[in-house]
């Protein structure tokens, strides 16, 4: 099984690919330093984000908040058409406020539902978007201000649809595993504390082996592995707070020894944790 780990954003950026998918990385679960928007214009695949499994197919809207732990589980031999934006808080944090939405990033990251599929006229509006913040975006600095007044009239046109879909779950198979829900919250609140896969399964009356099983059948990847990245995500907050020495974060975040530490930080990251310094937000 793949790998779980980081993707560092430095600033915005906008990419669009058409292809059909034949050697792309297999369900890795993994989290963003930044905020993710994702149209799909065909698709055949899945994705688990937050506590629940949706289809991801054609003509799907996907927000990824800061931090927040996805996977997308790639079908080989499909084609594979999508716009993908990758922007920070502060860059755009400015622009929104100006535009009298300085907390839609943080109202649309609390929503529980995060990705919903669009009617065909939804999809042509958000796909002219997207096509106008890639052009801006790919042309040089001098359009980087166009291409982030393309992004805020997109985020706070995502915003609308998503609000709106919050009950449409079905037009996704939403799979809200009541297990799985259960499992990432425990493990969400008390990745401080030792967790065993035999503690767990007995708080949440099933086998280890059950749980397991459903784990990976929801998410594509391991409990194992969303525990090191949830303690993972939760040491780059306070090393980017600073005034914490690692022994300290490490003991908050659950690691039973710093060698532990260490191992799980830069296999996920990438750095060591003093070298790591984490971008803005």
């Amino acid at each position: 099984m793949p790998q779980p780990f980081v993707t560092e954003i430095k600033k915005l950026t906008c990419s669009y690919k058409d292809y059909i998918i034949e050697n792309e990385p297999m369900d890795c679960m993994h989290y963003h330093d930044g905020y993710e928007l994702v149209l799909s214009a065909k698709a055949s695949n899945e994705c688990f984000l937050k506590d629940t499994g949706y289809d991801f197919s054609d003509r799907t809207l996907i927000f990824v908040p800061v931090r927040q732990v996805h996977i997308i589980k790639y079908k080989k031999g499909t084609n594979y058409v999508r716009y993908v934006a990758n922007f920070l808080h502060d860059e755009m944090q400015g622009v929104l406020a100006a535009l009298g939405a300085p907390n839609i990033l943080s109202d649309m990251s609390n929503m529980r539902v995060l990705a919903i599929k669009l009617s065909p006229q939804q999809y042509l509006s958000m796909s002219a978007l997207f096509h106008e913040l890639y052009t801006g975006a790919n042309k040089g600095e001098e359009f980087m201000p166009t291409a982030k007044g393309y992004l805020s009239i997109l985020i706070m046109e995502a915003y609308k649809l998503l609000k709106e879909g919050q009950n449409r779950t079905d037009d996704l198979k939403a799979r809200p595993s009541k297990l799985v829900r259960d499992a990432v919250n425990y493990i969400d609140n008390n990745f401080s504390n030792p967790i065993t896969l035999d503690a767990l399964a007995g708080m949440l009356f099933v086998s280890k082996y059950y749980l397991c099983h459903m784990f990976t059948q929801v998410t594509g990847s391991g409990i194992v592995d969303y525990i090191q990245l949830r303690r993972v995500i939760e040491a780059q907050k306070l090393l980017m707070m600073g005034g914490v020495t690692n022994q300290e974060v490490a003991r908050r975040c659950g690691f039973n020894n710093m060698q532990h530490f260490y191992r799980v930080f830069k296999k996920v990251t990438g750095y060591s944790p003093g070298n790591y310094k984490l971008p803005d937000q």
